[in-house]
């Protein structure tokens, strides 16, 4: 395993990656109001992202927010606006 994921919910996400070294980025602050799905939104982000480009503080950055997103609306699968998506992409 080349990379380790911790999420801590409202306290952000941690990712190890070997022969680099820990990356740490703090929370979203939002109103929770469900949290199903937000830790598959958050892995879907961070995946797209670092295969797309071996950066872990973007990559997390990205997962936080598409992780965020998810929790602050109802439902597993809320909506996503364009802009919000492009915003995630390198």
């Amino acid at each position: 395993c080349h990379v380790v994921l911790v999420t801590k919910g409202s306290n952000g996400a941690a990712a190890y990656v070997r022969d680099k070294g820990a990356y740490i980025v703090p929370g979203e602050k939002i109103t929770v109001c469900d949290t199903v799905g937000a830790g598959d939104a958050f892995a879907a982000a961070f995946l797209a992202l670092w295969l797309a480009t071996s950066d872990a503080e973007k990559a997390l950055k990205a997962g936080n927010a598409a992780g965020a997103h998810t929790a602050s609306k109802p439902g597993a699968f809320p909506s996503y606006d364009r802009a919000f998506v492009e915003a995630l992409l390198p």
